[in-house]
């Protein structure tokens, strides 16, 4: 069952200022109390680790300096960090970017958005993150193909 969005404790993470206070400002629309935010992988995984048990969902931009969104990733499903290894992660990538999609698929992400999104995109892929698994890479595989 999906939990409730205004209980819900999201960490936000892209190197863009803009894109932060962008999806920031949706969440909140959305009933989302809760957003902290990061602005490279190493602020990610502190943030993580100072507020574990606390944050419930991470959107999380891949291409980022310092630590990218690949590395956050494995090291959440790795477990070295004191975190739900499963912790739902949805990435934020560009257009074009598939290959990148494919990767952190593989890595066990729960959703994908291509920025800039809508509210309601935005929604809709929170709430299937929060009541679901990883996405299936053989499923991505098969609807790339037909």
């Amino acid at each position: 069952m999906v939990q409730s969005l205004e209980n819900l404790v999201v960490l936000l993470v892209d190197d863009e200022q803009f894109i932060r206070q962008l999806v920031a400002r949706l969440l909140r629309d959305m009933g989302v109390r809760e957003v902290m935010t990061a602005e490279d992988g190493e602020d990610a995984v502190k943030k993580l680790n100072t507020y574990a048990g606390r944050i419930g969902l991470v959107i999380l931009d891949l291409e980022m300096p310092n630590k990218n969104g690949f590395q956050v990733i494995q090291e959440v499903r790795r477990g070295t960090l004191n975190i739900d290894p499963n912790l739902p992660i949805i990435i934020l990538t560009g257009h074009g970017q598939q290959g990148a999609v494919k990767s952190a698929v593989k890595l066990g992400v729960h959703g994908f958005l291509v920025k800039p999104m809508s509210r309601d995109a935005l929604e809709k892929r929170i709430k299937v993150a929060l009541s679901s698994g990883p996405i299936d890479p053989a499923r991505l595989e098969k609807q790339n193909h037909e």
